[in-house]
């Protein structure tokens, strides 16, 4: 304001011109100085009057606004009708172009003045900048637009919720996706549409991303025309924040900025009333969990493989210049080297130490790799075991730009038995070479028909028809030198080889010499996979001296033709004689192939058996019906060629035969069995005879055990007479005399007893009658307990002809022992011992030789042995005894009886008294 015009104070005293011209200037400055632009205008738009800030606002300056129609200025509205905008009240919107071709938006509101006072009419015009607003609208327009558009393009389905879990809007195109139609959707809730497990976890992630106010994600199936689906849903609470998060969450690859959801776009999405409201994005992510799940089984499968595979596969990460880690070992490592995989990790140079130093040069080791490469080699190890394998080893080294370091994967598998094989293989082609140089066949190859032509011939060809392997190999040499007239036989032959696997074929050759050679040759045909021909291979050997031979063998057919007639004849007349013996022998005959199969049985067995000859041919059964039910086990596991067997048969008659069967093999030139023959023969007479003499015989064993006990019996008869006898008499002599004879009586009455009882009446158990007979001579000799005996006796069997004089001479030295060897009561041990000698062995000491011819056994005999020895731990024989000179009757009888034994008695002196008597068993000689 001028302060020029500053206003009076109140209460002064100024005319009322000078108020107007005040309350002028007051209004003025007030229009001036007003924030609003504003301007006063004739009913037609003419601008009567302007404040700067009208004029700022269009970009006018002041004079340029004077007695300017509004029109010219603003084009829009194209017609001014002040009083009806007056008239309406209602703010109208502009936009105009500036002075400098720039755009404006601006609000105006008209008004009317001036009537009431009687002045002309007047409209006030005031106008407000509103270009930020319709900036900020325009942006907020655009943004929904892209919003729009990028809902509907984007994969996934967008909805949005309450926090019941019931659907407000569907925002994306996917409709697909969705359970059930839109139109069932929209207004119901979760827990009314989804499966039981789905909407619980639905419901559960949005109570959790109320809670939290953060995104919730969480995975379901829902089963959607009639296909299972994975999704991967996102819950979001929706506020009324500008700059909302929930637009930088959605999962949306185009999306790549945050959109302001508040004001208008906010409220577009949701009713105030039912906040709060969610986001639920759901991304159907059947695909992915397809890919992921084949993913996963591909790893199993993988690691199935790396597990399995005897290969060792390692990857060995270089930590530095010099160093290096185990980043993976596969369980085949222990197949391959022995260790396991934690074994190879804990102590990185124990494989090292294992590899033959001599060969480490030829491997990438880890700690030295500089830059890529692959590499392979071969090399042995010292397996955990000991042994020494062979290694075949691929390794890879690479950069790797996760771990930003080289890496070496290294294949290692064991070569062990294929280098085994190849040194087999070696070995094999050497023997090759050799057989091909050494054999008499010439080994080729050649091309197929129709060119024939040899790629490979041995140089022992070179023997056959003198013509070098290289001569050989000439295309068309082969065929040209076979003789013309075998030439269409031998090219029909390697034709046929189309349709067989080999052919074999002879034909005539000229030789180098101009000689004609007989040529055996066999070919095969070589095919590929594809069952084409690929070469032929075989052999040819020179037969010309066969074929000489042939001519000769030619004249030995004919000769031998002529033998075979007369050899045929022959045959026949013994085929008539054979028939005529085996038609009329009384035992019967009959032939079998090998199969069991019978080919011939003659008529003699037809009256053995009571069954036709042909019955008994033609049917197996007929064999076995007849056979007794006790003999049919024997029979069955007999063999069909056995020697000799003899069974029962019933006839039809009833009547029980015995039969005894002779088979014999038959063999041929060849001396293979081919033909089982045998005998049949009637052994019922021979049978019955038989038990007949077993009879006898049994009745005869009765007789003979009655004479021993009879024997027995008079023995003892005789003992108890001495006995008696003794009572008669007091004199010392007589009665020692007439004991003795009772002893000895005892000892062959014993022998006797043992016989009867045993059921061999032909041989004793020595070795048992030994202590019978001591236990009785100690029980007649020795009333008291001073003398004990003891038996050291291996078992012997003797005949009678042996064990009477072998018992009678024991029971003379037990007798002599029992009475002279231990005097005035001493106490003694008698010790019996019977030993089975080597045919060879010798006693040691020096026997007494009887003077009489065949006393004693030569020592060059076969037959068995025996020692019997009596010793006892007495006070023994006089110095001076001599066994030549003997007084007692006791010792006499044994000297005499070991003479009649054929033995040696001998006598040792030296502690005690010990008798040995050395002799064998004595033949039984023919009485009667």
């Amino acid at each position: 304001m001028n302060p020029a015009q500053t206003p009076p104070p109140c209460g002064s005293t100024a005319t009322p011109t000078e108020l107007s011209q005040l309350d002028t200037s007051l209004l003025r400055s007030l229009f001036e100085e007003m924030p609003a632009a504003v301007a006063v205008l004739q009913t037609n738009a003419q601008i009567v009057i302007a404040n700067p800030m009208f004029a700022a606002l269009l970009g006018y300056s002041m004079a340029e606004l004077q007695a300017r129609c509004l029109s010219d200025l603003l084009p829009q509205p194209a017609s001014w009708d002040l009083p009806t905008l007056a008239a309406s009240g209602q703010p109208v919107e502009i936009c105009y172009r500036c002075p400098d071709s720039s755009t404006r938006w601006v609000s105006g509101r008209v008004s009317a003045m001036g009537a009431t006072l009687g002045l002309e009419q007047m409209y006030i015009l005031v106008l407000h900048d509103i270009e930020p607003q319709k900036q900020a609208e325009l942006a907020l327009h655009q943004q929904e637009v892209e919003l729009e558009t990028m809902l509907q393009g984007i994969s996934d389905l967008v909805l949005v919720v309450d926090a019941a879990g019931r659907y407000h809007k569907i925002l994306s195109a996917r409709t697909d996706l969705l359970y059930c139609p839109a139109a069932e959707l929209l207004g119901k809730t979760i827990n009314q549409l989804l499966p039981e497990a789905v909407a619980a976890a639905s419901m559960q992630a949005i109570q959790q991303a109320l809670q939290t106010q953060q995104p919730v994600t969480y995975e379901y199936t829902l089963e959607i025309q009639g296909q299972e689906r994975w999704f991967s849903t996102r819950i979001l609470p929706l506020t009324n924040q500008p700059s909302s998060r929930f637009w930088c969450d959605l999962p949306v690859d185009s999306l790549n900025r945050p959109l302001n959801l508040a004001g208008p776009s906010r409220d577009a999405l949701s009713d105030p009333q039912l906040d709060p409201l969610l986001i639920v994005v759901a991304r159907d992510v059947t695909e992915q969990k397809q890919l992921h799940l084949a993913l996963q089984a591909s790893e199993a499968r993988l690691r199935r493989i790396l597990n399995r595979t005897h290969a060792s596969i390692v990857c060995l990460r270089r930590c530095s210049p010099g160093d290096f880690q185990y980043e993976y070992v596969s369980a085949g490592y222990e197949n391959v080297f022995g260790f396991t995989p934690d074994e190879i990790a804990a102590d990185r140079n124990l494989w090292r130490s294992r590899v033959f130093p001599e060969d480490l040069p030829r491997l990438a080791l880890p700690e030295q790799v500089t830059q890529p490469s692959t590499s392979s080699a071969e090399y042995r190890f010292r397996h955990k075991d000991g042994s020494i394998r062979w290694i075949a080893n691929m390794a890879t080294t690479e950069w790797d730009t996760t771990l930003n370091d080289w890496v070496v994967t290294a294949i290692d598998i064991d070569i062990t038995d294929r280098k085994r094989a190849e040194a087999v293989l070696q070995q094999n082609q050497e023997r090759l070479a050799f057989l091909l140089e050494a054999s008499p066949a010439a080994i080729y190859t050649a091309q197929p028909l129709p060119d024939c032509r040899t790629t490979f011939v041995s140089p022992v060809i070179e023997s056959i028809i003198g013509y070098t392997p290289a001569e050989v190999c000439q295309p068309g040499f082969w065929v040209d030198h076979i003789y013309p007239e075998d030439q269409p036989q031998a090219l029909q032959a390697v034709a046929k080889l189309t349709e067989k696997r080999s052919v074999a074929y002879e034909y005539r050759f000229y030789h180098k010499d101009g000689s004609i050679r007989w040529i055996a040759e066999e070919a095969k045909l070589i095919r590929d996979a594809a069952g084409q021909p690929v070469e032929m291979i075989g052999y040819c050997v020179d037969i010309t001296e066969r074929k000489m031979a042939e001519l000769g063998l030619q004249q030995l057919n004919i000769d031998l033709e002529q033998r075979i007639q007369i050899r045929t004849a022959a045959l026949q007349e013994s085929e008539e004689l054979f028939r005529q013996f085996a038609e009329n022998i009384e035992s019967g005959f009959w032939m079998k192939n090998i199969h069991g199969q019978t080919l011939y049985v003659s008529p003699s067995i037809e009256r053995i058996w009571g069954v036709a000859a042909d019955v008994l041919r033609c049917d197996p059964q007929a064999w076995r019906a007849a056979l007794h039910p006790d003999d049919q086990t024997l029979i069955a596991s007999t063999c069909c060629w056995a020697d000799e067997v003899e069974y029962r048969i019933i006839r039809p008659d009833g009547a029980i035969r015995w039969i005894r069967d002779r088979a014999f093999p038959v063999r041929n030139a060849q001396g293979e069995i081919y033909r089982i023959a045998g005998i049949t023969e009637d052994i019922t007479d021979r049978k019955q005879a038989e038990a007949f003499l077993e009879m006898q015989l049994h009745q005869k064993e009765i007789l003979l055990k009655e004479v021993h006990h009879r024997v027995k019996n008079n023995l003892q008869i005789i003992s108890a007479m001495l006995k008696l006898q003794a009572h008669s008499t007091e004199d010392a002599a007589i009665l020692d005399v007439l004991e003795d004879s009772r002893s000895r009586l005892r000892a062959i009455a014993l022998i006797h007893e043992t016989l009867y009882q045993s059921p061999n009446l032909e041989q004793l158990d020595f070795h048992l009658y030994i202590q019978q007979l001591g236990n009785a001579v100690l029980a007649s000799q020795s009333t008291s307990n001073q003398i004990r005996l003891v038996y050291q006796v291996q078992p012997v069997v003797l005949n009678l002809e042996t064990a009477i004089p072998c018992g009678l001479l024991l029971n003379e030295l037990l007798t002599n022992a029992i009475k002279h060897a231990f005097p005035d009561g001493r106490t003694g041990v008698i010790r019996v011992v019977l030993d089975v000698l080597p045919v060879d062995a010798q006693s040691g000491v020096t026997p007494f030789q009887p003077q009489e011819a065949g006393a004693s056994l030569s020592c060059h005999s076969r037959r068995s042995r025996y020692r019997l020895t009596v010793q006892d731990n007495g006070i023994g024989m006089p110095a001076d005894f001599n066994l030549a000179g003997l007084k007692s009757l006791g010792l006499k009888i044994a000297c005499d009886l070991a003479l009649q034994l054929q033995g040696t008695l001998t006598l040792d002196s030296v502690q005690g008294t010990r008798f040995q008597l050395t002799f064998s068993e004595l033949q039984y000689h023919q009485r009667f």
